[in-house]
Formats: C-alpha cells, sequence, structure tokens
C-alpha cells in the first residue's frame, strides 16, 4: 500500500527559524532538532514517547512502527500498533550519547480534510542527548556567529555560487573533561578550502566548554554538529 511521506520536523539539526539569506550560513547543534535523554528513552512505553511533544502522534491510530539505529550496523525493529515491543526497549535502553534513530509509524488520522482513508507514514530523526548538555560561555548561536565571522574573508575570495554551495558539516566531540577530542568532516560544502578554513575557524575558538553530565551527575563526552555553507541534510 503507498504511503504518503509526512514530515513533521526538519530532519537536520538546524532550526528552521535560523535560514536566512546568507551565501555561508553556520549553525550548531545536535545532529537533528528532536532530542531525547536517555532516561526518556528508558522510560518509553510507546511509540508517541520517542519523539517531541508537538508532534502529537497520539491523535493519530498508529497501525506500526518501526524504529532504526542510525549507528553502527543500522538495525531496524518492527512492531504492530503504537506500543513498543520487548525488542525496541531493548534497543533503546543499549543506545548511548549521541546516537542517532530514526522512527516511523504507519497511521491513519484527520491530518488533512477531508480525511483520507489511506494510511500515512509519520517519521522523525532523533538525537540522543544527555541530561545536561555541554554548553559554551558564548551559547550554541554566539558559537556558531563566531565561526561565521571568521569564515567571512575566506567566503568573500571562495566567491560562493548559492546555487552550488552544498550542506557542509562538521562533528566534534567534548569530552568528559570539557576539551573537544576529536573533529572530522562529515559532509563537504562543495569548496574544500572552505571546509579546511571551516575546521580552522571551530578549533580556533577560545573559551572552555561546560562538561556535559548525565542522569547521575557523571561527566560525559557529548558529539556536535556544526552545519555550514547551506543548510540541508
Amino acid at each position: 500500500m503507498a504511503f504518503l511521506l509526512v514530515m513533521l520536523s526538519s530532519r537536520c539539526g538546524v532550526e528552521p527559524a535560523t535560514i536566512a539569506p546568507d551565501p555561508f550560513p553556520v549553525s550548531l547543534g545536535s545532529r537533528f532538532i528532536a532530542t531525547k535523554t536517555l532516561t526518556e528513552l528508558a522510560r518509553a512505553d510507546r511509540v508517541e514517547e520517542l519523539v517531541p511533544a508537538e508532534a502529537n502522534w497520539r491523535v493519530f491510530d498508529v497501525q506500526r512502527i518501526e524504529l532504526r539505529a542510525l549507528h553502527g550496523d543500522s538495525a531496524h525493529w518492527l512492531g504492530e500498533g503504537r506500543a513498543l515491543t520487548d525488542e525496541m526497549k531493548a534497543a533503546l535502553s543499549g543506545m548511548r550519547i549521541s546516537d542517532n534513530y530514526r522512527v516511523a509509524a504507519s497511521a491513519k488520522g484527520e491530518l488533512k480534510h477531508p480525511p483520507g482513508e489511506q494510511p500515512f507514514e509519520l517519521v522523525h530523526y532523533v538525537s540522543v542527548v544527555p541530561e545536561q548538555e555541554a554548553e559554551h560561555p558564548l551559547g550554541r548561536a554566539g558559537f556558531a556567529e563566531a565561526v561565521h565571522s571568521a569564515l567571512a574573508e575566506a567566503v568573500e575570495a571562495a566567491h560562493v555560487d548559492p546555487y552550488a554551495v552544498q550542506p557542509g558539516r562538521l562533528e566534534f566531540t567534548v569530552d568528559a573533561s570539557g576539551a573537544i577530542a576529536s573533529l572530522r568532516l562529515a559532509s563537504s560544502c562543495g569548496y574544500p578550502d572552505l571546509d579546511r578554513a571551516t575546521e580552522s575557524a571551530l578549533s580556533a575558538i577560545p573559551g572552555a566548554w561546560t562538561v556535559a553530565r548525565n542522569a547521575s551527575g557523571f561527566p560525559v563526552a557529548q558529539t556536535f554538529s556544526l552545519f555550514f555553507g547551506s543548510f540541508g541534510c
């Protein structure tokens, strides 16, 4: 049976409000906008508890669900109805901070008027975050703006074509001591020189991170994504 794909939230960790006519925008966040803590995942019994409350999945007649891990071997689990299966609960309990998952539900409901008879698919992409997230003194928006400002000359020199630039993404981990322990290019903006310049700018931002902490208050590592070049996935 064909499904109408309904994306109730952006996949990427870029808030829609940050999108502006900028030749080379920069944004900082988790891999995906939607986030859940390990505590929330441990308590989840139904599919609507795996997505933000504002997604309002509880109002739909959920017939089938799928949970897919977006790390490791990308394993997936299927279930009937809205209740999570024992296998899904076990998979969620085994997730770690900065893991990501995709949850989908085949559902019926008054998504549009008049309501159709065909099921449609609800989809959400979610990042797992610590109970207390790591913070930079500048804040996420301030950190991204500092990188953006540091790139101004390089972007001007590169003569960026707004129709050719691609969604670039750098992943970096703030370790349990608050230091940036790893940095890697997850996707290129299409301009290798600007990929390198963005990496250098990120590394040069002054200020010590406040370490992330788990539910027990212990310091933990957390991975962030710096999106640059063009917003997208």
